[in-house]
């Protein structure tokens, strides 16, 4: 399965749902965690999403507890949140909740052993569509798909060979790279974002207080090749991002983030289930 295989796959298995991360965004991150999982000492996990309260957040060991907030600076903020995002495991489960202001919610769940899962709900909280994609590298490259269609009760499964080999590594962040108006979901390369985003004086200090009962130090500003304004909350209590935001013109995208240990129970939520009676049809572009 070539790359556009890949994006017209997902992008006919969420027909009529809209996201504001564009399917060849989902593809490429994916991609990203096969390339890492080839370079020593790199960490591959990508993008992602969940359900608020799935499970209990990860908090690493050893982290440092905030100074009073009047003494906070940008650069003391993103150097304690740096060091919180590289102190997580690589078994880190990334989680998201994408809640745009119109539209559809989309839960994402990302591990680093090549699999993610996109699950979309209406606003009222009926599912729409479930999408699974794994990727092996061994012994060749192997691409699997499993997608549901709630609306038409049906269900497909594809298993290929990933025909293009292996991808080039993501390129390090500079101030014309470092970012968009959407999350990296891999905690350290969203570590080595932030920190690139301090150096070319993107992101500020601009408050702290509660959030939903969640004491919090606000990050705002924009990326330099991004004109969309962007905003982090960050735990004061652990420097961990869990919710951003990105508005650009009438487009707004609220992203609440987790970082989840591989419990039994969160491992579960990679697995895509295939509802009773649903029947099985080719995958697309078969």
């Amino acid at each position: 399965m070539n790359d556009q295989d890949l994006i017209t796959t997902m992008r006919e298995s969420f027909t009529d749902v809209q996201s504001a991360t564009p399917v060849e965004r989902i593809v490429s991150r994916s991609k990203a965690i096969r390339a890492r999982r080839r370079i020593p000492g790199a960490v591959a996990v990508v993008a992602v999403v969940a359900a608020a309260g799935v499970a209990v957040a990860l908090v690493p060991g050893g982290s440092a507890r905030p100074a009073p907030v009047a003494t906070h600076t940008t650069a003391y903020v993103v150097s304690h949140v740096t060091r919180a995002l590289d102190a997580m495991p690589a078994s880190t489960i990334v989680a998201t909740q994408r809640v745009p202001v119109r539209g559809p919610i989309m839960d994402t769940w990302t591990d680093y052993g090549g699999r993610a899962r996109h699950e979309s709900f209406t606003r009222a909280g009926q599912p729409i569509s479930d999408s699974g994609i794994s990727f092996s590298s061994s012994p060749t490259g192997v691409t699997r798909i499993i997608s549901v269609n709630y609306q038409n009760k049906t269900w497909s499964r594809s298993v290929q060979p990933y025909a293009n080999g292996t991808p080039a590594p993501t390129p390090a962040w500079t101030c014309r790279n470092v970012g968009t108006g959407d999350i990296v979901g891999n905690p350290h390369e969203m570590a080595a974002q932030l920190h690139t985003a301090l150096s070319c004086g993107d992101l500020k200090v601009v408050g702290s207080g509660k959030i939903d009962g969640v004491p919090a130090v606000k990050l705002s500003g924009h990326f330099s090749n991004n004109d969309a304004a962007l905003t982090y909350w960050v735990k004061s209590t652990t420097y961990l991002p869990f919710r951003f935001t990105a508005a650009n013109g009438t487009s707004v995208v609220r992203i609440n983030l987790q970082w989840l240990p591989p419990t039994a129970a969160n491992l579960a939520k990679l697995n895509v289930p295939i509802p009773a009676g649903f029947t099985q049809v080719p995958p697309p572009g078969n």
